[in-house]
């Protein structure tokens, strides 16, 4: 299980454990039980670090395009930022997960910086935000940038394929997001 993944059953058994705590003795036991477990799941997660325990499938996460927003300021970035950043392109393309808090089991988001088109300059960055639920922009419960695979194809750009966990999913098991990034284009795009 991840981190990302043990938090949120973690978050989840806090809120039943209080429900319970109305509800009588035996549903507080199980209540207390299952945080029990959520917090041995998340020490496991965090000493198991990123790379660890995790089946990382080929199918294909669902996702969808956007303009960033308020919520994906480099404040939202997710800690510790070397594992959620990465750099391509020498620099000029980077990707990197902002955690927006809630939903926990799809608070992080992709963000794709890079150069905006020509004609507006150096000065100006491009921010798109890939997200799995094009209504709502939910992301995920946890990305693996550090697991990200990438390739250059000079007719399509640089394409790269990211590990995201959906809390829907069997715990540590991740699926891909690709997203395909055009600098001369200016284009983010997934399939």
């Amino acid at each position: 299980m991840s981190v990302r993944a043990a938090q949120a059953a973690l978050a989840g058994a806090v809120v039943a454990l209080a429900g319970a705590a109305q509800a009588g003795a035996v549903v507080a036991l199980a209540a207390r039980a299952a945080l029990t477990g959520a917090v041995v799941a998340l020490a496991g997660a965090a000493q198991a670090g990123p790379e660890q325990g995790r089946e990382i499938t080929d199918t294909a996460a669902p996702a969808t395009v956007g303009a960033c927003g308020p919520l994906d300021a480099a404040s939202a970035i997710a800690e510790p930022w070397s594992h959620y950043s990465r750099t391509y392109a020498g620099g000029a393309i980077r990707l990197v997960a902002a955690d927006r808090v809630e939903p926990a089991c799809g608070a992080l988001v992709l963000l794709v910086l890079m150069p905006g088109a020509e004609d507006e300059g150096p000065q100006y960055r491009l921010c798109q935000a890939v997200y799995s639920d094009p209504g709502a922009r939910y992301g995920w419960g946890d990305v693996d940038l550090g697991a990200a695979t990438a390739r250059y194809d000079p007719s399509r750009g640089l394409t790269v394929a990211v590990p995201v966990h959906d809390c829907a999913d069997a715990p540590g098991s991740f699926r891909r997001v690709t997203i395909t990034i055009n600098r001369a284009r200016a284009t983010v795009t997934v399939p």
